[in-house]
């Protein structure tokens, strides 16, 4: 008779079952479990790359969003007189500016003073700049934003007030003409913002690499939503 020997387990004690009863996977079961595996990666492929290309615009997205929430939050936290102004200095660059006096950083009436903001010498307590990602541009024309009817930019900047309320500095409602926004030292602005007769105002962006857009839409209330 055959005799084999039953090893032990070295920690346990435990009878190991002989090593020809020890079966591994065969070579069909191997290619199907790979087969399984590179069908589910090729589903999920587009997907994954979808989301990586539109990463850049939806981060742009969110970061215009942000500078226009924070110029809102900072004209009803200060209570401001003058407002709190975003602007489009260019294709890719934007500012919130504050355009009261601060006590103690520039000379006036406090709070009575319109002050003007200075892109080339900016100063570092009234305004900030902000740079939108690599490859990312404001929508200048209808092409840009088609998914706004009519989409034609004619304003550089919204302004918020106390309440924050969204006005367009150097415009005129009724017999008022809302002030403009002061620019020094050379500054010019482009208009990238998009503000119809009624309805919310709008700025999109594109990713020019891609061709992505995506847009935000400000209310006159100062509500201010992404849009696809």
């Amino acid at each position: 008779m055959e005799h084999r020997l039953q090893k032990e387990d070295v920690m346990t004690g435990a009878k190991l079952p002989p090593r020809d009863r020890i079966r591994g996977f065969t070579l069909i079961e191997t290619l199907i479990v790979i087969g399984i595996i590179a069908a589910t990666a090729a589903m999920a492929l587009p997907n994954i790359m979808g989301y990586v290309r539109g990463s850049r615009i939806r981060a742009a997205q969110d970061d215009v969003a942000g500078a226009l929430q924070r110029a809102r939050n900072l004209a009803i936290m200060k209570n401001t007189q003058m407002g709190v102004t975003f602007l489009t200095e260019n294709n890719t660059t934007y500012w919130v500016h504050i355009e009261d006096t601060i006590a103690g950083v520039t000379a006036g009436n406090v709070g009575f003073t319109r002050q003007g903001v200075n892109f080339a010498a900016p100063n570092a307590v009234l305004s900030t700049r902000y740079l939108l990602p690599p490859d990312v541009e404001f929508g200048s024309a209808a092409a840009d934003c088609p998914a706004v009817p009519g989409f034609a930019p004619a304003q550089a900047s919204v302004r918020f007030d106390r309440y924050g309320q969204v006005s367009l500095p150097g415009t005129v409602v009724g017999t008022n003409t809302i002030p403009p926004v002061v620019l020094l030292g050379g500054s010019t602005t482009a208009d990238r913002i998009y503000a119809p007769a009624a309805g919310d105002r709008s700025v999109c962006l594109i990713d020019r690499r891609t061709g992505l857009r995506r847009w935000l839409a400000i209310s006159t209330s100062g509500r201010i939503a992404r849009r696809n």
